[in-house]
């Protein structure tokens, strides 16, 4: 045991500074259940961390050493009555319909996470893998890099434990039981906590009109003061797309045009929009309705290159699978 090997009433000053807070927090835990007999919970919160100050070294009667550790112990209590557990994104992933209806053909992340489920049943007793690093803390960097070497191990040997899960979810749908390589199953044991599923709709169904999943939601946008105008901007690209299909040409653009004629059909347009969506029909004003014609389809250069970075942003999430996506349409007013 780790924590074991440190005797606080034995060290100087200076390493008494620097033992980490995973350490005072586990022999204080130590000590409350000797004269407890349960282990802290949030309800001895503020006399276990009392306990913690107590631990302090001092200059003199009342006065307490500036030990940091110390501090980061006290606000870091909360770890032994409150569990990460697994969150309400991961949860969503565990109980999804492509982790109940596995088949041969299923991907190698349905597979994992059906094997990250029997986990948690099992080993894991509801708690995910452990990561393997640790935050930055007050301690020597001797003492750092071994408690780091502690939860490496650890961490290796929690996702040895997922990969044999795997194994036995790959074997029960007819797939090799070594067909996902164990870095895969290391890598996701690390990452799945941060894990969320991202089904964006199509543009047809975002199209689709009243019965679309997206409608309610842009009705809240459009109700609100400070997603208002941006709102309004979203249903007037549409319509313009509804003005080229049927005119061939943007809005205002081409010289020699009637603006007014161009104004009144997108006006027209915008407005069919909103009854179809069911969303306030005072929410596109004259005025948006005026520049946007006025724009002529124009592309500003500067706003072309920050758009064009979104998109790459977005499409290097998507190809490597790293980080979330936007979901839904971005507006850059």
């Amino acid at each position: 045991d780790f924590s074991a090997h440190f005797r606080l009433e034995e060290l100087d000053d200076v390493a008494h500074a620097h033992v980490p807070w995973v350490v005072l927090l586990l022999q204080a835990s130590r000590q409350w259940q000797r004269e407890k007999g349960a282990a802290p919970s949030s309800k001895d919160s503020r006399e276990f961390k009392e306990l913690l100050r107590r631990g302090q070294r001092g200059v003199g009667e009342g006065v307490p050493l500036e030990e940091e550790n110390f501090k980061e112990a006290v606000q870091n209590a909360f770890h032994l009555w409150s569990p990460a557990g697994v969150g309400p994104e991961l949860q969503r992933c565990l109980q999804d319909s492509a982790v109940q209806d596995l088949d041969p053909k299923a991907s190698d992340f349905w597979v994992m996470m059906a094997g990250l489920r029997s986990y948690l049943g099992e080993e894991g007793q509801g708690q995910l893998p452990l990561e393997g690093s640790i935050p930055d803390m007050t301690a020597t960097t001797e003492v750092y890099v071994g408690l780091q070497q502690v939860y490496r191990e650890q961490a290796a040997e929690e996702a040895q434990l997922l990969a044999q899960h795997v194994a036995n979810v790959l074997k029960q749908v007819g797939r090799d039981p070594s067909s996902i390589p164990a870095g895969e199953v290391r890598k996701f044991a690390r990452l799945c906590r941060h894990t969320q599923i991202v089904r964006s709709p199509s543009l047809k169904a975002e199209h689709a009109g009243p019965s679309s999943s997206g409608a309610s939601s842009l009705a809240q946008l459009c109700a609100s003061e400070a997603t208002a105008p941006n709102a309004a901007i979203y249903l007037l690209l549409r319509a313009a797309d509804r003005f080229a299909q049927a005119h061939g040409r943007l809005p205002g653009a081409f010289d020699g045009v009637d603006l007014q004629q161009d104004t009144a059909q997108l006006r027209t347009l915008a407005s069919l929009l909103v009854a179809e969506l069911g969303v306030p029909s005072d929410t596109v004003s004259d005025d948006y309705v005026a520049e946007v014609v006025r724009a002529g389809g124009a592309q500003v250069h500067t706003v072309g290159a920050i758009l064009g970075g979104v998109a790459s942003q977005e499409a290097i999430k998507l190809i490597t699978r790293l980080f979330v996506p936007l979901d839904g349409t971005l507006v850059y007013n």
